[in-house]
């Protein structure tokens, strides 16, 4: 009885697995449903992309990471690799688990890894161009401003290696991005390769307009070691009237509203609003609230 329980138990596992299995294929075909109408609109040549990128969204959208460590524990595949093959990875699974070594060992899905791996490189090179000689990455460079792009510049970065030109669309205009990808094109023909170019489309950006100005907040400089921890006070001495930059407290005569006043300001102080009149500045000065942010 003790030696069937163990067995027993291993058998409800597996079942629960190959439950957890097929409750995933599920959500990946109804995934493919919803997502039949984008699929359809792709290009021949990549519809099995686009559905095994279906496929893929459909097992993102499930919590399976119990079910992976499950899969991790039995020495199978935990789904962490098989993005450009989602279901064909789930078929197998279900094979292993079943003890049917024909559907776990065989084709299962027209993406198997074979095809991932094939479609993968096919569009890197559509896409990058022909692989790099003597390695399996590519080197790709950001452009700079119009006004640095020489063909010097060309000429070093296509010696160095460099196989595509990328040109953020978030600077400049196309006049200059014309100009950028004309020198790099010529310094790679010179050199007899084919210099490619992507171009980095910006996103929509955040428009701020300053309906009116607040007061500003004087910000003033500590003492701080290379750990940022502050060493000592700021000192700080308050004048009547700001001219604008350093200035020196007023020393007319008998002037007791603009007599300066100096003080010594911690870092844990709060900031204070600049007093706009010379009265105001005195009686700024000579409360206790009249203190600064140092940063």
């Amino acid at each position: 009885m003790n030696r069937e329980m163990p067995v027993r138990q291993g058998a409800e596992r597996l079942e629960t697995l190959r439950d957890g299995l097929l409750a995933l294929r599920k959500s990946l075909e109804d995934e493919e449903v919803r997502q039949r109408q984008r699929i359809d609109a792709a290009l021949p040549k990549h519809r099995l992309s686009a559905v095994n990128l279906a496929h893929y969204l459909g097992l993102r959208k499930q919590d399976v990471r119990h079910l992976q460590l499950e899969l991790a524990a039995l020495g199978l595949s935990s789904l962490g690799r098989c993005e450009g093959h989602v279901r064909d990875t789930l078929l197998r699974l279900c094979g292993w688990l079943s003890n049917q070594q024909d559907k776990a060992t065989g084709a299962a899905d027209p993406v198997d890894w074979a095809k991932a791996d094939a479609l993968l490189h096919e569009n890197t090179q559509a896409l990058f161009g022909p692989r790099p000689v003597g390695r399996h990455v590519y080197i790709m460079v950001t452009a700079p401003d119009a006004a640095d792009a020489t063909s010097a510049w060309a000429e070093e970065v296509v010696q160095a290696g460099a196989d595509l030109l990328r040109v953020n669309g978030a600077h400049e205009t196309p006049r200059e991005w014309e100009a950028v990808v004309s020198t790099f094109k010529a310094g790679a023909a010179k050199l007899g390769r084919r210099g490619r170019v992507i171009v980095d489309l910006p996103g929509p950006k955040l428009r701020t307009e300053i309906c009116q100005f607040e007061e500003a907040v004087l910000h003033l400089p500590r003492s701080k070691d290379r750990r940022g921890k502050t060493l000592a006070p700021t000192r700080v001495l308050l004048v009547a009237t700001h001219g604008g930059g350093a200035q020196s407290p007023c020393r007319r005569t008998g002037c007791h509203a603009c007599k300066a006043v100096m003080c010594s300001i911690s870092p844990t102080q709060a900031s204070a609003r600049a007093p706009s009149s010379c009265a105001d500045r005195a009686t700024a000065a000579s409360s206790p609230s009249a203190t600064a942010r140092c940063t």
